[in-house]
This record gives structure tokens, sequence and C-alpha cells, in this order.
């Protein structure tokens, strides 16, 4: 019984340590990418399974399990910023400090806890996705706070949307359904910062890298500075997250964590256990002042609450 156990401990600690180190080869092929959405889950087992192997193991499978550590060390040194670290900038302290609230509605009947989160926050700037009839029927009781809404209906035949209390810009929106995007400018004491709510297909063998290859031709045209506010279907540390902050010249914002799980999990877990796949994309001009996720909602999705200012060197633009 015991062979059988340490044989299973084995084979466990291999096949952990192979889909984490998979996913670093993300840039080859999407199929790849996919397991470095699950790279924190990996360095947490495979630290977990390493260390009970080193106590348990003996002879050849000690020096599998010392790599199998390695590895889960790297793996954990990668990820760790976008859970514990900070992208903020020094900003002057009479600098004036706004809000963006990220948030996927997830199709739900019921929207009342999403608009009470709102009514609360006023953020300045709200991008949802997965507009159903109750969160277009959301929008509409949000009016009288958020006037200015650009609502685009996504491939999925659900909305994505850019609602703001101040208002757009005369240039037309720019809705791409079938790429789940949509772009407007929104005048904040007058200065333009451009805003961008997108929903990406899951990844392989789902169409994430096919909705990427179109993106390439229309973030690139986004003029800074600019916000992204979205859910990604992808980790930030992604193959396919590092080419959309390329093309679209931005960068994730730190330290937001984990944002999705089944709705069976205690929200308090979800920072640290859940897919950070919902997230902020910034570019220079944008100064980050503080990133959290928030209390749930209806939605299997954690809100994500933005504080940022519009740096100085932006407004010499």
């Amino acid at each position: 019984m015991a062979v059988l156990w340490r044989g299973l401990l084995t084979v466990a600690v291999v096949v952990v340590a192979v889909g984490g180190a998979i996913g670093f080869l993300g840039r080859i092929h999407p199929a790849f990418d996919s397991f470095s959405h699950f790279r924190h889950h990996a360095a947490l087992a495979g630290g977990v399974l390493a260390v009970v192997a080193l106590v348990l193991l003996r002879g050849r499978a000690r020096f599998l399990a010392i790599s199998a550590l390695a590895l889960a060390v790297i793996c954990a040194l990668s990820v760790r910023p976008f859970f514990f670290g900070a992208n903020h900038h020094a900003i002057a302290a009479s600098a004036a400090e706004r809000t963006l609230l990220q948030m996927n509605l997830f199709r739900v009947s019921d929207h009342g806890p999403a608009q009470r989160l709102v009514e609360r926050l006023t953020p300045d700037i709200i991008t949802l996705q997965e507009v159903s009839d109750s969160g277009k029927a959301m929008m509409a009781d949000l009016a009288g706070l958020y006037p200015h809404q650009e609502l685009c209906i996504d491939g999925n035949d659900y909305g994505i949307a850019i609602l703001s209390q101040h208002p757009f810009a005369p240039t037309p929106a720019t809705c791409e359904p079938l790429l789940g995007f949509v772009n407007r400018t929104v005048l904040m004491d007058g200065e333009p910062i451009s805003v961008v709510s997108q929903h990406i297909q899951p990844p392989w063998p789902y169409g994430q890298a096919d909705t990427l290859r179109e993106l390439q031709h229309v973030l690139p045209t986004l003029e800074p500075p600019l916000i992204v506010g979205g859910d990604f279907n992808a980790a930030p540390w992604s193959a396919a997250l590092s080419r959309y902050g390329k093309w679209s010249r931005t960068r994730p914002v730190e330290g937001i964590g984990g944002t999705w799980t089944h709705f069976l999990m205690p929200a308090a877990l979800v920072p640290v256990f859940g897919l950070p796949i919902d997230n902020i994309f910034v570019s220079e001009g944008i100064d980050v002042v503080g990133a959290q996720t928030l209390e749930p909602t209806a939605s299997d999705h954690l809100p994500i609450l933005l504080q940022f200012t519009r740096s100085k060197d932006a407004r010499l633009q």
C-alpha cells in the first residue's frame, strides 16, 4: 500500500509540474497558453506536493521533487505581482483622483446587487460585459447618474457597455460586436481619456486566439491615455494578454488577484484561488492609485474598482 501511495504521489508531482511548465510555452501555440491561466494553481499545488514528496519519497524520486519545487517557485514568482504586487505611481497630493468600476454581469436576471454597488460607489466610469435585458434595465435605472452610455451588442447577443458621469467626445463609438469590443473617448474635466470595455472569448480550444488576431488591427488605433476594463478570459501573465498589452500599448494593473470561480467557492477565497480573468489595462498618461476586487454581486465575477489620475505628462500632450 505504501508503494502505491508513493507511486500516486510521484505521478501527481509530475502531472502538476508538467502542467505548470507547459504554460510557459504559450507563445508557441494557444493550446499551451491555456495551461498558463492556471499557473498560480500549479504553483500552490506543486509546492505542497513537492514538499510532501521530499518528506515521503526516497532515492531518485527526491530529485524529481526538488525539480518540481523549483518550478513551483518560478511559477509563484511570475504570478506574484498580479496577486500581491502594486502597479502604483507616486502622484501629487493635489491630483484629482477618479474611479472606474469593471463588472461582468454574467447575464443575471437580478441586477439589484450590482446597481446598489454602483449607487454606493458612484464611480466616474463603468465598464460592463454580458449585459442582458436585466443589465439594460440597470443601465436605464442609472441614466440619472450616468447620462452618457454606450452599449454594443456582442457576438453572443449580450451587451458590452461603457457608462460615464462625464460627457463623451463627439467622435463616434467604435463597436466591434464579434470582437466583444467597444470604445468611447470620455472628456474628464475637458481632457480626453479613451475607454474600452472588452469581452474576449475563452482560450483554446475556443476562439480566443482568433479574436486576438482580429483585435491586432483595432488596438493600435487607440489613442492614449487609455483604460481598458474587461473580462479577458485570460490571466494577465498569459501570452494572450501580453500580445493585447503590446498592441494597445498598455500594461495590466497589478495586485488585483483572482476574480472568477464557481459559485460554490466562498467569496473570501476567490481573490487567492479564483482565476484572474477580469483585468484592467492602462497606458502611459494614467497613474494608478489603487485597484481592488469588491464584494460579489449576483455574478460569478467579482467587480474591480480602479482608482487613478490622469498624469501631468498626459495633460501636456
